[in-house]
């Protein structure tokens, strides 16, 4: 079996074969993500390999509707599509939505990307969407990641991932821009997430229909109803929320006005920072550990190691800075 590796460079131009990152040439790097699924698009398991995508380039990639329905994958024959860790504007290091780095931004169609198979991964990605809803994990899914990606979707009555395929979120972000109708649709497949911020839309979790939601570690936040239709199938622990909801709950508000406490919590929510502001923030040191649950993430969406007994709420954990001052002693 054989990883096929391909590059997408939003700097490059049409007509490349994407085996290199490069520009130029004959093998020069897709341009886009459609560019890219258009032309690369298989039966994984017939072939025999696994395919993995990094992405890269500071210039918009516009393309809409992405679909991964013409791919056949299996459990070892997997979908990675990833940032690129070491082309400069690849992987975006900093944990804020920035346009120095790749990201899809789509306008128009009724989605975004769509994950119409099983085994796929999104790791350190970026999308926005501002039509309707961002991402659709379709119901033909199973065991799809979406590992340290952004995701904003900034336009009223969408939901930023409709899950509809079994999946799992980790380190991420989904900011709905005050627009959007829900974070996290959960709609009839299992479903888990940690370490991950869901903020400002309608609805911050929408647990109506699932098989199993379980919700750990995530600061869900500033929505007009931070969870929906929680229900027996549905686990919420070590929470942070306006409502306090779930078990060993953490209130992220807790004085009389809510910004207050969000603005203490996170180093700069209104611009998107969602880094826990200081040691004194109330997600410091409030979630659980991977010593205890090994589905915590070991590492954070900036790749800072976590606490494996206490670690930070949300996508980015504390790393608070020990000041050693010297003293003398005189005998």
């Amino acid at each position: 079996m054989a990883l096929v590796t391909r590059y997408v460079n939003t700097a490059s131009s049409t007509g490349g074969d994407g085996t290199t990152n490069g520009t130029t040439g004959a093998t020069r790097a897709y341009v886009s993500i459609s560019e890219w699924n258009s032309a690369e698009a298989t039966n994984l398991v017939s072939d025999g390999d696994s395919h993995l995508c990094y992405f890269s380039g500071s210039t918009v990639d516009s393309s809409q509707q992405t679909d991964t329905n013409n791919w056949t994958t299996g459990a070892s024959n997997t979908l990675t599509l990833e940032g690129h860790p070491s082309s400069g504007s690849g992987a975006n290091p900093t944990g804020i939505w920035s346009t120095s780095y790749y990201r899809n931004v789509s306008t128009g169609g009724s989605y975004t990307i769509k994950l119409s198979d099983s085994h796929i991964t999104l790791r350190n990605l970026q999308f926005e969407h501002t039509s309707t809803k961002l991402l659709d994990a379709n119901t033909s899914g199973t065991d799809c990641v979406l590992d340290s990606c952004i995701f904003q979707c900034g336009s009223t009555n969408s939901d930023i991932i409709k899950g509809r395929a079994r999946m799992l979120i980790i380190n991420s972000i989904l900011d709905g821009q005050g627009d959007s109708q829900t974070c996290l649709s959960s709609e009839g497949a299992d479903i888990e997430v940690y370490n991950t911020v869901l903020t400002a839309a309608d609805e911050g979790v929408d647990c109506n229909a699932h098989t199993t939601l379980i919700v750990k570690n995530c600061a869900v936040f500033n929505n007009t109803d931070d969870f929906v239709a929680v229900h027996a199938s549905t686990t919420i622990d070590y929470c942070a929320s306006d409502d306090g909801d779930g078990t060993n709950s953490v209130d992220i508000s807790p004085g009389g006005t809510e910004a207050d406490g969000w603005a203490a919590a996170f180093t700069s929510y209104t611009t998107y920072d969602y880094s826990p502001k200081d040691a004194s923030s109330v997600l410091v040191s409030a979630g659980l550990g991977s010593a205890t649950d090994p589905n915590v993430p070991t590492e954070d969406l900036i790749g800072t190691t976590r606490s494996t007994s206490a670690p930070s709420i949300g996508a980015i954990e504390f790393v608070g800075t020990v000041t050693f001052i010297p003293t003398l002693t005189i005998y």
